[in-house]
């Protein structure tokens, strides 16, 4: 099947938010998912000091937008 489908939103969307920890297993969501991993790290952060990043999922983890590197809190 070919045919397209499409989506009229009038609103906002969000995407989803949580702690590193608790994000959905990469694997269980559509590979270029996002989310925003409210404790990640941006380059620079110290070990439990992040402030939140943006995140998208490659299929087995979940990546940073700021230089693709894993998530971690």
């Amino acid at each position: 099947n070919t045919s397209q489908k499409y989506a009229l939103i009038n609103g906002t969307i969000a995407s989803g938010a949580s702690i590193v920890a608790s994000l959905p297993s990469a694997a269980s969501v559509p590979v270029g998912a996002h989310y925003f991993a409210t404790n990640g790290r941006k380059s620079g952060e110290g070990a439990g000091a992040g402030t939140g990043v943006p995140v998208w999922s490659d299929g087995t983890n979940w990546r940073t937008y700021y230089d693709n590197s894993t998530v971690t809190a």
